[in-house]
């Protein structure tokens, strides 16, 4: 539990830090005096985008990844006898997915 706390303090630490910093590394802001050029500020929007979209794919296939590892085990459990219920699931999702069966 102290662990957990430990983390969760260092985290909002380490956050703090990281909107300070990107703050002072805001391409609109001045540096060292110039402003940064209309290519170079395009450019480095651009390659924040390119970045995030890689990021959001990594996520979604670990999203995917997830999800097969999860239907294998309600699949082997509804073998074994085990009814599954999900929270986030409303009766009417689960009458479907049982009558597709």
């Amino acid at each position: 539990m102290e662990e957990t706390n430990k983390g969760n303090s260092e985290t909002s630490a380490n956050q703090g830090n990281l909107d300070q910093n990107s703050q002072q590394d805001s391409p609109q802001q001045e540096q060292g005096g110039q402003k940064m050029s209309k290519e170079m500020e395009i450019g480095f929007h651009n390659g924040a985008l390119t970045t995030l979209n890689k990021e959001r794919g990594e996520i979604v296939k670990m999203a995917q990844n997830i999800d097969s590892l999860m239907k294998m085990h309600v699949q082997r459990l509804k073998e074994l006898g085990v009814k599954v219920h999900f929270k986030g699931q409303s009766q009417e999702n689960q009458g479907q997915k049982n009558s597709q069966e």
